[in-house]
């Protein structure tokens, strides 16, 4: 029998992660049928959040495939999953459609748009309090200076 606990652990495992996003991993996919049929990540980030738990979302741009359209799937994913926090990674490398400075420039502005979002910061201050609330908006207030090399 699966505890509520040890299905948390399931669902933050990053192999879950994996799997909900692309079958880019296989470990989630045999557990994850059994207890839900094919979850999505907004029922698994609802799921988390309904038994009291935070969220932190980890997103990354510039995988091999990603073009502009792509990378702006995954921004529109990370606004609309409304976790409480999230990390923005970029591989620093060019993929087969963008330059690696594009992809830094788009990561720069994907923090940017997330993170100054008027509905997150309201959920920031409601969840957390003013203090985290000023930590956000100190946090974007200077933007990334950045020599970026071009292709």
């Amino acid at each position: 029998m699966t505890s509520a606990a040890s299905i948390d652990l399931l669902l933050i495992h990053p192999g879950a992660a994996r799997d909900v996003f692309g079958d880019r991993a296989a470990g989630f996919a045999v557990v994850a049928p059994q207890l839900w049929g094919r979850p999505t990540a907004e029922h698994l980030v609802r799921s988390i959040q309904g038994r009291g738990r935070h969220v932190i979302g980890n997103y990354v741009f510039g995988l091999p495939g990603d073009d502009l359209i792509s990378m702006e799937k995954t921004l529109n994913l990370a606004i609309d999953l409304r976790t409480d926090f999230a990390n923005f990674h970029c591989w620093p490398f060019a993929t087969r459609h963008v330059d690696a400075a594009a992809v830094a420039r788009f990561r720069d502005a994907a923090f940017a748009t997330y993170f100054t979002d008027p509905a997150y910061l309201a959920r920031v201050e409601r969840n957390f309090g003013s203090a985290a609330f000023a930590k956000v908006r100190g946090m974007t207030k200077e933007r990334f200076k950045r020599k970026l090399a071009t292709a």
